[in-house]
């Protein structure tokens, strides 16, 4: 078994910046933290995507893609992050 912890936010105005801003906090609260690396995957815009691998968690945050959001009929943007808690719980 694995825990995972993940958000979804959405609105206008919402992005990367902001789905960063709410894992850094988790991760502060957490006592974890790590540098972020830029990652790369088709469902998110080139850029907006970061991710934190340390021995006690990995962690991404990043915005989709407009063509996703499309898809799937959404008219607001979307970030999104999610948490793998490897030795907390």
């Amino acid at each position: 078994e694995s825990r995972h912890l993940g958000a979804i936010l959405m609105g206008p105005g919402i992005g990367y910046a902001e789905a960063r801003a709410v894992l850094d906090a988790l991760l502060f609260e957490l006592g974890l933290g790590g540098e972020y690396r830029e990652a790369a995957h088709p469902s998110f815009i080139d850029g907006r995507l970061a991710e934190i691998h340390t021995s006690d968690c990995w962690a991404q945050a990043g915005e989709i893609h407009p063509r996703v959001l499309n898809n799937q009929g959404l008219t607001f943007p979307v970030a999104y992050l999610e948490v793998f808690l490897h030795r907390i719980f």
